[in-house]
């Protein structure tokens, strides 16, 4: 299992993905937005979309887990 982290603070904007989809490392799964800045978070490995920990609209810190990733084949 891997676990997709924040890479800063921010307030989730959008989720591309959604429990039982498919991804590639790489992807797009959500946007993390602030006043400064917008963040892609991309997956970092190849997986299964396990757990989305967050919604759209929830304040996040960095560091803190947005989405769990089966990377088992």
């Amino acid at each position: 299992m891997i676990e997709v982290t924040a890479s800063r603070d921010g307030e989730i904007r959008e989720i591309a993905i959604r429990v039982g989809d498919v991804v590639l490392k790489n992807q797009e799964l959500m946007l993390i937005g602030s006043p400064e800045l917008s963040t892609l978070i991309l997956a970092v490995a190849n997986g299964t979309i396990e757990n989305i920990v967050v919604k759209v609209g929830d304040k996040v810190k960095s560091g803190q887990v947005l989405v769990r990733i089966d990377d088992q084949p």
